[in-house]
């Protein structure tokens, strides 16, 4: 936990919806879900489970490095003293897959292969690995955020990024969590969540340099925590998201009353919006808007927390939340919170939350 001032001055992505924030922003708001059945390899589950796919990636490519390439054609120049968070949650597992089922005696690992990619694309830098499962770029933006605050470095380049791939699916699989119809996260029908794919960077800066003024948020607290419930399902009760929100409120030297609106992880799953439901109800004594964009974009897995909250930014900048637009019959206690239509929103602080597996909570509070 800490007092952050860190302010984001650069943000692109790269997602099922296309090349960019505007191709982003533009699907959410129109309704329009990026998630659907996809041909491809292996066959047997993309064409079983809908999936947030990035179009126009070739099969012979690694799909990870191809979105990457991407990423780095639309991103403008980046500092070159900066250096790079990249946040993850295995690496480039596509290159490792190919290199097994191809008998590959290469030495060089996947992460290797990764570190030597964003090298190319985004500069010769140092570059710190950040792990955090569904919440590592959440964690991302929170670590460079203390780095800026405390000194150690005075601009922070925060990439995020995870492909589909077999292992991705059948992990997913094994534990029963993927729909077979397109997610519909909060929905008292809901019943699972569908696997995406995307990169998103940023530009993170000390607020007093003299090349500051594009400001797209500042990072006004941020919080993390562990259930140590189970190792993928989290506490039922959503006590330590609740603490975890509670602790980056109080970091940003706010109050809950002064959140506008919370931009959730809202997986589709029983287990994650419940339990995020739970948290909420602990710390909000009255509703807020919530969204979440993995009913159109997908669960991006490591990329999730950057992806959300670029759309909180630019939620913020026109004063109205996406809609949920699946979310037809919200469950009990996402009644009041959760809406199939855009919302407006009170000018405010805003609440990004995202969880992982091991029980990881990571909440970031940006104004």
């Amino acid at each position: 936990m800490t007092n952050a001032k860190a302010v984001i001055t650069l943000a692109e992505v790269v997602s099922a919806y296309g090349d960019g924030c505007g191709a982003l922003f533009d699907g959410l708001y129109s309704s329009v879900s990026a998630v659907a059945f996809q041909p491809g390899s292996p066959p047997a589950l993309y064409q079983t489970y809908p999936v947030g796919a990035v179009p126009g990636i070739a099969d012979n490519d690694i799909r990870l490095f191809s979105i990457l390439r991407r990423l780095a054609d639309i991103t403008g120049k980046l500092p070159d003293d900066a250096p790079l968070y990249l946040a993850v949650t295995i690496g480039a597992i596509g290159l490792l897959e190919r290199q097994i089922l191809g008998g590959s005696t290469s030495r060089e690992t996947h992460l290797k292969s990764l570190t030597t990619m964003v090298r190319q694309l985004f500069g010769e830098r140092r570059i710190i690995i950040i792990s955090g499962a569904c919440a590592a770029s959440a964690c991302a933006v929170a670590k460079a955020s203390a780095d800026i605050d405390d000194g150690r470095t005075d601009r922070a380049i925060v990439l995020s990024c995870d492909a589909l791939s077999e292992f991705i699916f059948s992990g997913f699989a094994s534990l029963g969590a993927l729909d077979l119809q397109q997610a519909r996260p909060f929905d008292r029908d809901r019943a699972g969540l569908n696997l995406g794919e995307a990169a998103a960077i940023m530009v993170l800066q000390s607020p007093g340099l003299p090349d500051g003024g594009n400001v797209i948020g500042r990072i006004a607290g941020w919080a993390m925590s562990a259930d140590a419930i189970h190792v993928t399902s989290p506490d039922p009760e959503g006590r330590g998201l609740a603490r975890a929100i509670r602790l980056a409120i109080a970091a940003a030297g706010i109050t809950p009353s002064e959140i506008s609106f919370i931009a959730a992880h809202g997986t589709g799953t029983q287990y994650n919006d419940t339990m995020e439901l739970a948290a909420f109800h602990q710390v909000f004594e009255q509703p807020r808007p919530v969204f979440s964009v993995k009913w159109g974009t997908g669960h991006t897995i490591a990329a999730a927390g950057m992806v959300q909250l670029i759309v909180a930014c630019y939620a913020k900048k026109i004063g109205k939340v996406p809609p949920n637009a699946l979310t037809l019959t919200p469950e009990a206690n996402a009644v009041g919170w959760v809406s199939s239509t855009a919302a407006d929103v009170a000018n405010g602080y805003m609440l990004s939350d995202n969880s992982g597996f091991g029980g990881i909570n990571s909440v970031l509070v940006v104004s």
